[in-house]
Order: C-alpha cells, then structure tokens, then sequence
C-alpha cells in the first residue's frame, strides 16, 4: 500500500495518511472508504475551526456524489468539474506525463471557467507544472504570472494563484499531477486540505489503471498484429480446451478463415487426428510434448503446444503454434538426396583410388581359380576323378571363387546408390567390411592395423554402407597420414570401441576412435570438417566434411580429440539401445 506523500503535519500525524485505493476494490466499497476517512477527518478537525470542518463537509459531498459510478475519463471530468465548483476556481486540470525523464504533459480532463475545455498537450519549460509533474508540491497563492513571466498562456487565463499536486504511481514513480489555477488570490492552499487528499489518492488510481488498461491493449493489439502477419496458424484454449482464438498469417494458406475454429471445443475439432489432441491434453496436464506433423488440406503443419501458467505458476490453457513447414519439408527431403548422391560419388571415388590393391586382392584368386581349373582338367582327362586329390582341388577352386565373389560383393555394396536407411547393427560389421577391403593397402604399406572391440552386445541404429564410407575415409586418411611419416617411424592404426557417456549429449553411446602414428596436423582440430578444406596435395577436401554430415544424419558427432601419443584421433560418438 502507498501512502500520499504530502505534508499534512499541520492537520494531523503524517502517518495517518490514507491508501492508495487498489484497481480491485469495488466502486461500492471504495465510495464507503472514502467516506469513512473523510469521518475521521471530521473527527479530527472538531478542534480545528467551523470553516475547515464546513470544507471537508462540502468536499466529501460533491465529490463522492460526482464520483461515486464514475470510472476513467468519466472520473477525471466529473473530479475537475466537482474541484472546480467547490473550491470556486475557474481552471483545473489532470494531466498525465507524455514522456520519461518528462519534458510533456497531456490533459485528461480540463475544466475552463464554467465548462469542460478540449484536452491539450504542453510543455513543461518555463511553466508552474515543470514543479509538479517532477513530484513537488507547488502553491502560489498569488503573482504566478510575474513568477513565470514566459508563460504567455497564464496571461490568456488571466491567472493570478496556482496550486499544484503531483500524482504518483503504486511504485512511486510520479505519473502526473492536478492543477488548480483561479484569477483571484488563494488564501489557503489546496494542497493543505486534508479531505482532498483521500480523492487525490483515488486520482492517482484511476490514472495509474488508465495507464495499465492503455499498455495492456498496446500489448494485446501489438500480439494480434504479430500473430496475423506470422506465417503461423495460431490456436489459444483454456484450461477446458475451449478455443479463445483461433488466428495468424498463415491460416488462409490452409484453406481456413480466421477466427473460424474459436469458440469451438479443440478435443472435438481433432478428434480424427489423435496427435494433435493426445499432444494438446499432456500439455494441460503438464506433461511435456515433442512438436508433431499433421497434413491439411495438402499442407504439412508442423505443430507445437506450450502451457499457460498464471502468477502462482498453475497451468490456465496453453497455446498451439502451427507453421507451414512444407517447403521446408521438401527442401530437406531435397537436401538429403543431394547428400546421398554426394555421398555415392565419394565412395566410388574411394574405390577408384583403391582400384590397384582390389585389382590385386582379386587377381589372387582369380590366378588360385585357373590353376585348380587346369589340375581338374587333367585329373579329368585321365579317368582319375575318384582320387581325393582331384576332390581336394575341386574344393580348393570352390573356395577361390567364393573369395573373389566376396570382393565383389562388398565393392558392389560400398558402391551401389541407396537411399538412406538405418536398422540395428553390431558396429564391428562395417569395421571388419571395411578392413578386409582395406587389407591390400596396409599390406604394401606395412602398416600393422589393431583393433580393439569392447563394445560388447550393444547394437546401434546406423545405415551400414554409409558408415563403411566413414570409417573407410578414417582408415584411409591414416593410411596416407603414416605414409608421410618417418621411415624408421611406428607404423599403425588402432581401431577402439567402447560403450559409455556421450561428451556431448552425456547419454550412452557407442564411441568409436581411429588413432594413427603419423605426423598429425597442425591446423585447427575442427577446421579438418570445413568443406573443400584439405591437407592433401591432391586432396579436395570433400571426405571429412561428407563423413560428419552422416554422423550428423545418425544423431551422432565426429570430431578430432587429443590422442595419447603422436599422430591424429579421430572420435565417432553413435546413439546406441538402452538397456
């Protein structure tokens, strides 16, 4: 509660003063309280003399008569109109500041000679108001126009006393003030009368609620044009599911008409798209949602719901927000068959570059076919089929065979164009994929490879083929990266798995490390993703960045993390199934 801040001391204790009246007491019973302080005024002044007494008794009445139903602008005119007559002054005006620090005032209401004036808005320079509108009691009882010499508008008024009272808000900040100009000489100050106090305090009220009713309908206009120029299609409900509203920019897109749905019982409206009402209903109830698609009118919504809570943090309704995602939806469909087309020509272009060691790897067995197709045929030719060499040979060409489909069959696979697809898989398929492909190069490069499974049973949901892509970019890069090294330097990569906390999202993960003996880099870790960066002196720069979009495309992360000894570590985090 806040106290009127004038110096009353005279009439009475100054920690006596009354109230401000609060926006939600009813006029009724406010009439009533005023009434009440004004009594104890009375009471008050009994000793003082019959005139001040006869005062409080003529303001209390024509006050709260012209008061008594009046609310906001009706307040203000029927307050100056009441001041005017009882205190016989011929000009009295409520103004409120215009600006913060104030340098303008407007009027409210203003009572000129015997009728309400047009309001108007002034300065504050040169003026008797400057005072009061910055918070100070100002009383010239006469002479206002020698004291304020510029003011031409005091000569127009013939004014010759001036009273002034600031008005000030719950939080104490001054909001506006009152007043009181006559063409005679006041002999009392208007600021000393002690029954006016209580209506100046209901002054300050109404001003203060004008105030708030005015921010709050900047606010709601400024929240509806907001919503109806978003490309959004904007529902409101209560805590019922009652649509209050039902609006914004993007409504008309889908075939619907603002406004069409309020009023309407949004359990109702969606009862035949079970997301949309099982989502809204959890959110009521407080239980988070995840934001869901649904397709009207051949337009993809996607939809998200949040919670309204009033000031003791209780939910009152919630709000749905739905955006016309279906360009977006299209251009990320777009976006990822671009990524697995790029994808494609990479990993064809990693079997070009291993073209001579496959070409290799399968002439071995090809060769081990001819020359067991040849013992055969001798064994054949002369009559000698029975013997057990002749079958050890068959069986010996059979098992070539198998093992020269066995390398086709996996270039076939890392080569072939597919599309995105993940199932739950052991990791250690694409690495043993991937190493036996790999198994030419590391042997003309002797290179040891180690590998170090610890991942036990855990499987991950990972498209298999695109994954073989990384780990071959991996493998490769740390290949080449060895090559470079020394010649006396230690000639191996590692291959770790383990299962445990993510660095990232802290969740269980399966993380896989390459670590090579190489030289290492001494550009940024993270620059090595950067597209078309590359260290290579024939490199494109296109491996590194193609690999952590994949990762990305499995809710995973790759990244370079310091390893324990010389050379690179490259660090794949992939989600894994939850115990």
């Amino acid at each position: 509660m806040v106290k009127v801040q004038f110096d009353f001391s005279f009439f009475y204790p100054a920690n006596y003063f009354p109230p401000k009246m609060s926006t939600e007491i009813s006029l009724q019973a406010e009439n009533d309280l005023l009434r009440q302080r004004i009594k104890q005024l009375e009471s008050q002044l009994q000793c003082r003399s019959a005139p001040k007494s006869n005062l409080a008794n003529e303001l209390l009445d024509g006050l709260v008569e012209v008061t008594a139903k009046a609310t906001g602008q009706r307040f203000f005119s029927a307050f100056v109109s009441a001041v005017a007559r009882i205190f016989k002054s011929r000009y009295v005006l409520i103004c409120e500041n215009i600006d913060d620090p104030v340098t303008r005032v407007r009027t409210l209401a203003f009572w000129m000679g015997d009728q309400l004036g047009d309001n108007i808005e002034y300065d504050l320079s040169g003026v008797p108001c400057e005072k009061a509108a910055h918070g100070e009691m100002v009383y010239y009882p006469s002479g206002i126009q020698e004291a304020f010499p510029e003011d031409l508008d005091l000569v127009t008024m013939e004014a010759e006393s001036y009273c002034g009272i600031p008005l000030k808000g719950s939080h104490g900040k001054v909001i506006g003030h009152i007043a009181i100009l006559d063409d005679r000489p006041m002999d009392t100050s208007l600021c000393e009368v002690p029954a006016l106090a209580v209506f100046v305090s209901r002054a300050e009220s109404e001003l203060e609620r004008k105030g708030m009713e005015q921010a709050l309908r900047e606010s709601k206009n400024s929240l509806q044009s907001v919503i109806e120029s978003a490309p959004v299609v904007f529902t409101a409900v209560n805590r019922y599911g009652l649509i209050e509203m039902f609006d914004g920019g993007a409504v008309e897109n889908v075939g619907l008409k603002p406004g069409q749905f309020t009023g309407e019982d949004y359990f109702e409206l969606w009862k035949d798209v079970p997301h949309l009402a099982d989502s809204m209903k959890n959110c009521l109830d407080g239980i988070p949602t995840q934001p869901t698609l649904t397709e009207v009118h051949g337009r993809q919504l996607e939809t998200r719901v949040s919670p309204i809570f009033n000031e003791q943090g209780e939910i009152t309704g919630a709000t749905s927000v739905c955006v016309d995602a279906t360009e977006r939806i299209a251009a990320d469909v777009e976006l990822r068959r671009l990524r697995e087309k790029l994808a494609h020509v990479t990993r064809v272009s990693s079997v070009g570059e291993m073209a001579s060691g496959l070409a290799h790897e399968l002439n071995q067995p090809l060769s081990a076919i001819a020359t067991y197709a040849f013992i055969c045929q001798r064994f054949v030719e002369s009559g000698n089929t029975e013997t057990s060499e002749f079958h050890e040979a068959l069986s010996k060409l059979a098992d070539q065979a198998l093992r020269a489909g066995e390398i086709i069959r996996r270039i076939r696979a890392l080569v072939e164009n597919r599309q995105f697809k993940t199932e739950w898989v052991d990791i250690a398929n694409p690495i043993h994929e991937v190493t036996k492909l790999l198994e030419p190069s590391l042997r003309s490069q002797e290179i040891e490879l180690k590998l170090h499974l610890n991942h036990g049973n855990k499987l991950a949901p990972l498209d298999e083929i695109q994954i073989q892509q990384v780990l071959l970019n991996l493998l490769q890069n740390a290949i080449e990266a060895i090559q470079s090294a020394e010649e006396n330097a230690t000639r191996v990569i590692e291959v770790h798995t383990e299962v445990g906390p993510g660095r990232i999202s802290q969740e269980e993960a399966i993380v896989v490390r390459v670590s090579d003996s190489g030289p290492g880099f001494d550009v940024d870790s993270q620059q090595v993703f950067d597209t078309f960066f590359t260290t290579k002196k024939e490199g494109i720069g296109m491996g590194l960045s193609i690999s952590k979009s994949i990762v990305s495309m499995h809710n995973g992360h790759l990244r370079v993390v310091p390893g324990p000894k010389q050379g690179a570590t490259f660090e794949m985090e992939l989600p894994t199934q939850k115990d």
